[in-house]
């Protein structure tokens, strides 16, 4: 069993805010690009490799992990992942007729929609003034915004 490790910690600290979705989900999206790779879960062979989906309600997520050994705790040790580096994680995802992403399916698991992380790399990488800090108290957040830097 893989140990908690920092994305776990951060996607924990998004539970606690709650009525706070847009707070919740730039929790989450951090994190998520905060990692040096998404791990699918791969059905496909090795040489025609082919990425897991699921399905929540009607929509189609495809299936990730936030490492190599949580995608091992949940689906077994032989399981096959494909790992696409971050910066092209969002061009992977969008090859595949789906909603969005099913992240680290069980108990911690969170579903985001494609848009959203499209809007987040968009804004991350539109080279605007501003930055994102995770995981700022409301008297840190005060602070940046006197200085008008966030």
């Amino acid at each position: 069993m893989t140990l908690p490790d920092q994305f776990d910690h951060v996607i924990r600290s998004a539970r606690d805010l709650v009525g706070q979705p847009e707070k919740q989900q730039e929790h989450c999206l951090g994190a998520l690009f905060g990692l040096r790779h998404w791990h699918f879960v791969n059905i496909g062979s090795l040489d025609r490799p082919r990425p897991a989906t699921g399905i929540i309600d009607t929509a189609r997520l495809l299936v990730v992990f936030s490492s190599t050994g949580k995608l091992a705790d949940a689906m077994g040790k032989s399981a096959s992942s494909i790992s696409i580096p971050t910066a092209r994680a969002v061009g992977y995802c969008k090859q595949f007729p789906v909603e969005g992403l099913l992240v680290n399916p069980g108990e911690w698991s969170f579903a985001v929609e494609l848009r959203a992380i499209e809007h987040f790399a968009n804004a991350a990488t539109s080279g605007g003034t501003g930055f994102w800090i995770t995981h700022t108290t409301t008297e840190e957040d005060d602070f940046w915004d006197d200085l008008g830097v966030r």
